[in-house]
C-alpha cells in the first residue's frame, strides 16, 4: 500500500515507506549525475573505489559482488570492462584458481584517486546537518532531484 496515498495519508508506516523510496530515487539521480560526470557508470565507480580502499587479499570479485549486493556475473562483467579500459588488473589467487583478485594498474589509482569525491552533494549535505535535521535535509534532497 506504499503507492496509495490514501493508505499513506492513515499509515505512518507507509508514509515513512514512501519517503524512504523517494529519498533512494533521489539519491540514484544524484548519483548517476555525478557518474556521467566522470564519466563512468555508478557501478564502475564503486568498482574503482572498492579496489581503491580494499585489502589485496580482499580484493576479489565475489567479495565487491556482495558489497554492492549483486550476482557474480554482473560483478565480472562490470570488472571486465574496466580491465578492457587498462583500469583493473585479473589475477587468480595463488592458493586457490577459483577466486579472482583485483588491481588497479597506475591509470586506474589515477582515476580512482580523482573518484574520492564521487557523490560529494550527498556527503555535503548530510554533513551539514544536525542529527534530528537528517530528515528534513532528505526531504530537501528529494525537492532538488525533482522527483514526483
Amino acid at each position: 500500500m506504499l503507492f496509495d496515498p490514501r493508505d499513506r495519508k492513515e499509515n505512518r508506516s507507509s508514509r515513512i515507506g514512501m519517503a524512504l523510496f523517494r529519498l533512494s530515487q533521489a539519491v540514484k539521480k544524484v548519483t548517476q549525475a555525478d557518474s556521467d560526470a566522470v564519466g563512468f557508470s555508478p557501478v564502475q565507480v564503486q568498482a574503482l573505489l572498492f579496489c581503491l580502499h580494499t585489502r589485496a587479499d580482499a580484493a576479489t570479485v565475489g567479495h565487491f559482488a556482495d558489497v554492492i549486493g549483486t550476482t557474480h556475473v554482473t560483478a565480472v562483467k562490470t570488472i571486465n570492462v574496466l580491465a578492457d579500459k587498462g583500469l583493473i588488473v585479473k589475477a587468480h589467487k595463488p592458493e586457490d584458481r577459483r577466486v579472482t583478485l583485483l588491481r588497479l594498474t597506475p591509470k586506474g589509482e589515477e582515476e580512482a584517486a580523482k573518484l574520492e569525491r564521487w557523490a560529494a552533494s550527498i556527503s555535503a549535505l548530510m554533513s551539514a546537518m544536525r542529527q534530528r535535521h537528517i530528515i528534513a535535509g532528505s526531504c530537501n534532497l528529494i525537492c532538488l532531484t525533482n522527483l514526483p
